[in-house]
């Protein structure tokens, strides 16, 4: 069985290209664009890791990871690199994404899960 993984973010196409590039067949991402579909579905089905964008209208990556069970590991995906530090965030994700940076957090954040 491979791992789940939700993403959030506001924009469609990011949601999108984020699902193509990363999902394969040991890591099953799901995406939402809406923050709270995205908290629903992550309470039924309590995946390995949240990636969730800062700023999205209405809410922040902050909100959105605070609301979650706990246990769940957040990442945020934000162009501010600082936010770690401020937050509990388990990484920050460069944005725009550099490709094999968030293929080896994934891989090696979740490899024991596999």
């Amino acid at each position: 069985m491979g791992i789940r993984v939700v993403y959030v973010d506001d924009e469609p196409d990011i949601c999108e290209l984020f699902v193509d590039i990363f999902g394969d067949a040991e890591v099953s991402i799901e995406s939402f664009c809406d923050p709270e579909l995205a908290i629903k579905h992550i309470h039924e089905v309590m995946p390995d890791l949240v990636i969730v964008d800062f700023r999205m209208p209405h809410t922040t990556g902050e909100k959105l990871a605070a609301s979650l069970p706990v246990g769940i590991p957040v990442a945020c995906a934000s162009g501010d690199l600082d936010l770690q530090s401020k937050y509990q965030f388990v990484k920050v994700l460069k944005k725009p994404f550099e490709v094999d940076c968030v293929k080896e957090f994934i891989d090696g954040y979740l490899a024991p899960k596999k």
